[in-house]
């Protein structure tokens, strides 16, 4: 199509939509004065579908300069032309196919599907991407590819600059895509890491994603170059790269997995509709928020039986100084290996339950009354940051290291349970204790013996323990299910009323208005006022809770 088909440029071209298991198309371009570069107007070439039905491209050559920058196709690069193609643009039907622009310092050539050796020939190329390339009688997939690989894709002659502009690569459920880039100051060489992208929503959709690269250290001609962003437009893209990712990760649809091992960690900020893949930061910290803007991250791992197998996963290798915030569940099973300062936050609940098939929670027969839960954190390293869920904490919470900050859960009633089974209903393990500054509470309970009417025991179901010695607060409006504790040096209010249940409640309120993450009150943001209130909760001087604003 001659859309959106910038001035002064005009396209000769033949399609053809019977020759080959997909249409493929042979384009010319001519961009204004043919004799010169400086009036070329620079604009990108996709060749795309409104489905993940591919479309080769057969040849791609210019009269004089094209002007290209980016070259999309979301299909294959093929080596060769039909006679028809030929004829047409006067060329002997022994021309070969691909990229053909000798005089053009192009951004890259990126296709969803298979690129031939040798299949790009430009002045200058910055990049490549490919879910396969044919070597002689050997196709070499995305996933198995070096930039040894990627390197043969280019035709003799052609040069590698280094990396820096915008760079647009399509990607579907059929395959995996590999983008390289050349990040050295040296250009001679792609990176030796590529971005790999797959697509694991089968829906017939096809994805693109725009990545961003700019140089960041060194200085002069000894900068280096990296990815600053990825941008994704559609549903389940996924991440497995060694590169650091410098500022934002973004989709607006749901993101599948996200496996960096850039030993920077994770800088960047993510966010989505929601997160339904895992996301393993294996060689460093998150200091960057990862959130989504309406559901939940992670999802629950089900048989064909309705089951519960597990849940996705979080891990960061190093440290938890950024954020986590899901508008809606935080499912995911998270694991924080060098201590969180951050924030870990649900609009909704942190883990999940089994539920029957009419949606009630499903409840075991021991004395306990258990819930089959899944999800939950654990911390090495010790936890100063903040923990806050205006759902359940259905999950475990283990924190090796002691708990300096705070935890705090509002609840929300579960179908199938009693309505007092609310707040934190999974296991709490504190091993080295509570400083003073920490505090973990509960509109509804801490610890779930399974009794909600007569008498309970804290014999049974989950349970608060603390290895090591608290001086912090605890407090519940519910009971506080201990388990074994160290000594408490601390204020403890367990079935809290009156001002103790005020100051609770306070937390999640601001001038009597309950609080979700995004309700605004004297321009902050109601996930701000609840860390705030976390933070400021303390007991008077007449021994009861106070601080936080209702």
């Amino acid at each position: 199509s001659a859309s959106g088909t910038p001035a002064g440029v005009t396209f000769s071209y033949v399609y053809d939509g019977t020759a080959g298991v997909n249409p493929q198309i042979a384009v010319r371009v001519t961009n204004n004065n043919p004799a010169t570069s400086a009036d070329d107007i620079p604009f990108d070439l996709e060749l795309v579908s409104n489905s993940s039905r591919e479309f080769d491209l057969a040849r791609l050559d210019a009269v004089g300069t094209s002007g290209i920058r980016n070259v999309v196709v979301q299909g294959n690069v093929l080596p060769a032309i039909t006679s028809g193609m030929a004829s047409y643009l006067t060329l002997p039907n022994s021309a070969t196919g691909g990229v053909r622009l000798p005089a053009d310092n192009i951004n890259g050539v990126f296709a969803a599907d298979n690129i031939t050796v040798g299949s790009v020939l430009a002045k200058s190329v910055e990049a490549v991407a490919f879910g396969s390339v044919t070597v002689g009688s050997v196709r070499i997939k995305a996933e198995a590819a070096g930039d040894d690989t990627a390197t043969k894709v280019l035709a003799y002659g052609t040069r590698l600059a280094q990396a820096s502009g915008l760079y647009i690569v399509p990607f579907s459920e059929s395959q995996k895509v590999a983008w390289f880039a050349s990040l050295g100051c040296n250009d001679n060489e792609f990176s030796d890491k590529s971005v790999l992208l797959s697509d694991q929503t089968v829906d017939g959709q096809s994805i693109t994603a725009t990545l961003t690269v700019g140089g960041t250290s060194g200085s002069g001609r000894n900068q280096s170059s990296t990815v600053q962003s990825i941008r994704f437009d559609g549903t389940g893209a996924a991440i497995v790269t060694g590169l650091p990712i410098q500022s934002a990760i973004s989709s607006n649809g749901a993101l599948g997995d996200l496996i960096l091992s850039s030993s920077s960690g994770l800088t960047a900020n993510v966010s989505a509709l929601s997160i339904m893949g895992n996301i393993d930061v294996s060689c460093g910290p998150i200091t960057g928020t990862i959130e989504t803007l309406a559901g939940d991250i992670g999802r629950a791992l089900v048989s064909s039986k309705g089951q519960i197998q597990g849940v996705t996963s979080i891990h960061s290798g190093g440290a938890l100084t950024g954020r986590i915030i899901s508008r809606g569940n935080l499912i995911s099973s998270i694991v924080i290996d060098g201590g969180a300062t951050g924030v870990v936050a649900a609009q909704g609940d942190l883990g999940v339950v089994q539920t029957d098939v009419n949606g009630n929670a499903v409840v075991q027969t021991d004395a306990g009354r258990s819930l089959v839960r899944f999800g939950g954190l654990r911390v090495n390293g010790g936890l100063s940051g903040q923990v806050v869920t205006l759902g359940n904490v259905f999950g475990d919470l283990t924190i090796n290291g002691g708990l300096s900050g705070q935890i705090a859960a509002k609840g929300r009633a579960v179908a199938g349970l009693h309505v007092q089974r609310i707040g934190i209903l999974g296991n709490i393990t504190i091993n080295g204790g509570i400083a003073s500054t920490g505090s973990i509470v509960s509109v509804g309970v801490i610890g779930d013996n399974g009794v909600y009417s007569g008498a309970g025991s804290n014999t049974y179901g989950t349970h608060l323990v603390i290895n090591g010695n608290s001086s912090g607060i605890l407090a519940a409006e519910g009971n506080i299910n201990f388990g074994k504790t160290g000594k408490l040096n601390t204020a403890v209010f367990a079935n809290a009323t009156g001002e103790n249940k005020a100051a609770i409640d306070a937390i999640f309120t601001q001038q009597g208005v309950p609080l979700t993450f995004d309700t605004i009150v004297n321009g902050k943001s109601g996930l701000t006022w609840i860390l705030g209130d976390m933070l400021s909760l303390r007991v008077g001087a007449n021994g009861k809770l106070t601080g936080p604003v209702p």
